[in-house]
This record gives structure tokens, sequence and C-alpha cells, in this order.
């Protein structure tokens, strides 16, 4: 159909006005209409059976299918309505008119104009299917109208997506989409590991369905067994760029950041558009290798292009700011965390940008607006998630400043509770730090024992994890064990403890900070402080 002047179709009309070609007219009109159709089955077929790349380019490239409603609608003209495809034709084009309208849903903030996109996207899908009923992809499609929503419609997903089932019980996609959604909106990992094992039933071999178990391994913090199957896929597959970014994650949980920005490097190559999670995560990586600025320009950047749909943006803001929870730089950030709030599109998002500004407030010593604000985060997100961890910490450490230490402890507590439910990967960058900040009330408390007890936690749970050595660091220095002080305070450094202002103000290391050795280690790690 393009472009205009010097395309098939342009040709064709063309030629099908010359009179010494009439012979032909018939031909050319058949082969074009099935030119037309050819791409557009392809998709379709290559979708229903879960093929990977096809499943890759609906997800981060879907920019390719805007003319296929174009296509279909000329093969109609083509072919005329007393054709025998003329139906079946009107069908998928309502289904990728429908598909390219709620793809515009990903642009809008408003709850409101998202629900009447999604009310006329589902209109268009039960146009399609009163055509064709036995279209499973066009279930599929309505299920994912109620993907991830906020709040979570999971039993409406549930619904259309298992109606797909009924007419294709060998697709995996919808097992897949079940799954995920169990995690993403309502945290319930035995749910979605169900579902999981449903589509391992119907093939084990999948690469799609061995990317979906590995994340599985993700979140239930067996790194390991992720980063083997990551191996497994890219030799299935070395030019698909899923593998490689999942691998860099799991990396990125264990602290082991050289062969985390190498996956993260390959995954970009092969796939550098921002759906792509490999360059938001990398985002991550940069702020917790104190490459602030960095990564910060690189948001800043994307966002000036103009070519960030709000999930994309979601992801990049996101893993900028969760290094930043317990930074003191968190509050230069305040705009982001605003933006994420008003981007409105997850509500493990919104929470977790409502949390972010309630910390400002908490650091600003203003703990009545920040009350209300990690409250309201709780509200909006119940799940047994990282932002609950968080806000559920953060409100300990306001208790303990107005002088409540019971109910300070108590909520650390349940705190720990939640995060017994919530998955590892959503853990990852938030449980050491709540355990540290435990370990740092429990020594104000005099309660040592305990405090290296939940030192020892957040070791076990992440290792190379520089929070657990830095309070070994500070139980060293409070018992006068000086070399043991600056060993674990050296290890800490060395694993990227964020920024000197909490060591330079640390009341336990004030002897330690006089000594030669401690001067060379901040001048080594934070040369320009």
């Amino acid at each position: 159909m393009e472009p205009a002047g010097n395309s098939a179709n342009d040709f064709y009309q063309k030629l099908s006005h010359e009179e010494n070609l009439k012979p032909l007219w018939g031909l050319m009109r058949r082969n074009f209409a099935a030119a037309l159709l050819d791409e557009v089955q392809q998709a379709l077929n290559a979708l229903l059976e879960s093929d990977p790349y096809e499943t890759n380019k609906w997800r981060f490239n879907p920019n390719r299918y805007d003319q296929y409603p174009q296509y279909l609608q000329r093969a109609q003209e083509l072919l005329g309505e007393g054709h025998y495809m003329y139906k079946s034709l009107a069908a998928k084009k309502l289904y990728f008119d429908g598909y390219l309208f709620a793809r515009k849903i990903l642009n809008l903030s408003d709850a409101a104009e998202r629900d009447s996109l999604r009310h006329q996207a589902k209109k268009m899908f039960l146009q399609s299917a009163a055509i064709e009923p036995s279209a499973a992809y066009v279930y599929h499609a309505i299920g994912s109208l109620y993907f991830a929503l906020s709040p979570p419609s999971t039993d409406s997903m549930l619904y259309w997506s298992n109606k797909a089932l009924e007419y294709s019980p060998a697709w995996l996609l919808p097992y897949l989409d079940i799954s995920y959604e169990y995690n993403l909106s309502l945290s319930e990992l035995k749910k979605s590991e169900y579902w999981l094992r449903k589509a391992l039933q119907v093939d084990s071999h999948s690469y799609t369905v061995l990317e979906r178990l590995s994340w599985l391994y993700q979140w239930t913090n067996n790194t390991q067994a992720s980063l083997d199957l990551c191996d497994t896929m890219i030799a299935m597959r070395p030019d698909l760029f899923n593998a490689y970014g999942t691998k860099g994650v799991t990396h990125l949980m264990r602290n082991e950041y050289p062969e985390a920005e190498l996956m993260f490097k390959r995954s970009i190559e092969l796939e550098p558009s921002f759906g792509n999670w490999s360059a938001s995560y990398q985002l991550q990586l940069w702020c917790r290798t104190r490459q602030w600025q960095k990564a910060k320009h690189m948001v800043d950047d994307a966002f000036s292009s103009n070519q960030l749909d709000n999930y994309e943006a979601m992801l990049l803001i996101s893993n900028l700011l969760q290094p930043m929870i317990f930074h003191s730089k968190i509050s230069e950030l305040e705009a982001y965390w605003q933006k994420m709030v008003g981007l409105n599109v997850h509500a493990s998002n919104n929470a977790a940008g409502t949390i972010g500004l309630g910390i400002i407030r908490m650091n600003n010593g203003d703990y009545q607006a920040a009350e209300r604000l990690l409250l309201e985060a709780q509200q909006i997100d119940p799940t047994p998630s990282n932002t609950n961890i968080i806000g559920k910490t953060c409100l300990a450490i306001i208790a303990e400043r107005q002088g409540d230490i019971e109910k300070a402890d108590s909520l650390f507590y349940e705190a720990f509770e939640v995060s017994k439910k919530a998955s590892a990967l959503d853990l990852a960058i938030s449980l050491a730090g709540c355990r540290f900040k435990y370990g740092q009330f429990l020594i104000r408390q005099q309660r040592y024992d305990e405090a290296r007890q939940q030192f020892q936690l957040a070791e076990e749970f992440q290792p190379r994890c520089y929070e657990a050595q830095y309070g070994y660091a500070l139980l060293a220095a409070h018992e006068g064990r000086k070399k043991e002080a600056l060993d674990y305070l050296e290890k800490s450094l060395d694993y990227w403890f964020p920024e000197p202002g909490p060591i330079l103000e640390e009341p336990l290391f004030k002897k330690i900070r006089k000594t030669k050795r401690f001067k060379a280690m901040m001048a080594k790690h934070f040369p320009a402080d």
C-alpha cells in the first residue's frame, strides 16, 4: 500500500485499466488479494503457535500491524461481497482495528478515558467474534484488555482467557498471561505457578514457556535455576533478546553487576526499543553502582524523544527511582515520583510513587503528611509487595522518631510478615534495606544479638549485600573491634554502599574515621566527595 505512487496497489490500479492486459485482470486481482492476506495470516498463525519471534513483535513492535486493517479492507474490495472469505476478512479487520485501538490505552493516564477506550475496543472484538465465534485470538484479545489493571480485574481476564482456551486448548499464551496476571496484579505465586505448569504440560520445550519458567525461578529466589535455564534458551535462540535480559535481571538480583551489565548490553543490541525491559533494568544497575547522573540523563533523553508509551515510561522511572528509596538523593527526584503517580499505569507503581513522596515528607520531618501518603499507598496496592514492605518499614521509622518504640517494633514485624508472601524479584531491591533499617533500630535499642540476626537474614536473602556488611561494621565498631569494623566497612563499600553521608555521620564510626585506612577507603570509593 506504500509508498504512494510506487506501491503494489498503485501498479495494480494502473495495470487493471490496461485493455491489452484484460485477460490477466482476474489473475492479478486474486494474486494481489492473496499477497495482502498472506502477511496477516502468517502473523495470526505464528501468534497461535506461540512463536517467540512473533510474540516479541506483538508485544514490542506493534506498529508493524498498523496497515493490516487497510490490507484486509483492500482485499475485501478486490474479492467482493460475494466471495466466501468476505465475512472472515471483515472479522479479522475488526480484530486488528480493536487491537490497534487498544494500544492507545497505554498512552492515557486518565482512568475514565482508558475505560472508554477499553469498552470501544471490546465492542470491536465482540463484533469480530460474532462473525467468527471460534477465533480464539479474539477472546484472548478481550482478556488482554483486563490484564494488570488498577484495581485488578483478574476475574474478567480469567473468563475471556479461558474462553480462548476452549477453542484452542493447546495455545500457550493464555496460560502464560493468566500466570503473569496472578503474580503482577495479586502477588499470588502459587496460582501463578499453577497456570505456568499447565502451559508446561502443553509444551515443555517452548522458548516462551521456558522464559516464563525462568521468571518463576526469579520470583521464588531460585536464581541459579533461572541462570541455567537462560543459558538453555540462549542456545535455542541466540538471536532473541529475552533470555539475555532475563539473565541480566537475575544477575542483578544477586548483586553480580559486571555479569548483569554484559547481559543487558547484548539484549539491548538485539532489541533496542524501550519495551525491552533490559533498558530499564540497566538504569537500576547504574543507580546501584553510583552512576546516578548517567541513569537520570538516559531517562530525560528518553522522555524528550517522545517515543515512550506510558508503560515504557513507567518501567524507566520505576527502575531509576527504586534504588533511591533509602538514599538521601530521593528528595532531588521528587518530580519523577510525581510523574510515576501521574502515569497511573499499575497499582503497584502508583503505590511506589506515593511511597516515594511519603519518604520525602518523612525525611523533611513532616510526619503527618508522610503517614498519610504511606497509608494511602497501602490502600492503592494492598498486595504483599515491595511497596508494602517499604511502606510499613517507613511507618516504623516514623513511630520510632515519635518515641513509640513498641509500635515501631510491631510495624517492622508486619513488614517482614508481608515479605514472606511477596515475589523475590519484587523484594530484591528492598528486603535487605528494610532488614538493615530494623537492625539499626535494634542497635539503638541495645538489642545487639537481634540486630546481628537481621543483618544475617539480609545476607542470606541477597549475597554480596552491602547492607549486611555495613551492619556488621556497626556492631564491630560498637564492640571496639576497629580492624573488623574497617574490614566490614570496606566490604560494604566494595559492594557499592551508595553514598558517603551516612558513613561520615554515623556516631559508632567516630573512632575509625580518624584512621588512615578509613580515609583511604573513602577517597577510593567517593573521590569527588
